[in-house]
């Protein structure tokens, strides 16, 4: 983390596990809704707005899940410093501008912010997202994390797509359906 990002605090009110998106006047627009959230189209960066002094918590935590998959450099997220002691700024990596992946980032955030040291397990266990999706999380650490979904690239990449987020894709799969989802 080098530069640092200037949030305009003034313009927009947000709050503890807000997302945020940067206009091209660099206004940021504030979602509280992971849901929201993921309709974004073609989103590059964004910040997030973490639980009061759980930034380290979160960056780490997400780094973890990225070294789990053994996800190359060049895909992994880039993170910035902002004026706020609160905000990251995120940089998305190829991998992760998919809806599918970017559904599951913001969830892997949101839940980072209780990862200490080597209880990355505990916080999936703990995190009701990721507790109700165990067979995808199970099946994406184990390094199957292409989704092979029935919906179009511009389904999974652009607006309002069929595609309606993690939990409500994988939670009521069984083994053999998030084999077939998760390549």
């Amino acid at each position: 983390m080098t530069k640092i990002f200037h949030v305009n605090s003034n313009v927009y009110e947000h709050y503890e596990e807000d997302f945020g998106v940067i206009s091209g006047s660099g206004n940021v627009y504030w979602y509280p809704c992971r849901d929201e959230f993921q309709e974004i189209a073609n989103i590059g960066r964004f910040l997030y707005h973490c639980k009061n002094g759980t930034i380290r918590n979160t960056k780490n935590f997400v780094k973890k899940i990225e070294s789990i998959i053994k996800l190359p450099k060049n895909k992994k997220l880039k993170f910035r410093k902002t004026d706020s002691k609160n905000v990251l700024y995120v940089s998305l990596g190829d991998f992760w501008k998919t809806k599918v992946h970017r559904s599951l980032l913001t969830i892997l955030l949101r839940a980072g912010s209780t990862y200490k040291d080597k209880n990355w397990e505990q916080v999936i266990k703990n995190d009701c997202y990721l507790a109700a999706t165990p067979e995808a999380i199970k099946r994406f650490l184990s390094g199957y994390t292409r989704p092979t979904l029935n919906y179009t690239q511009s389904e999974l990449y652009g607006e309002f797509s069929g595609f309606s987020g993690w939990v409500n894709e994988f939670q009521h799969g069984d083994k053999g359906t998030i084999e077939k989802k998760l390549r």
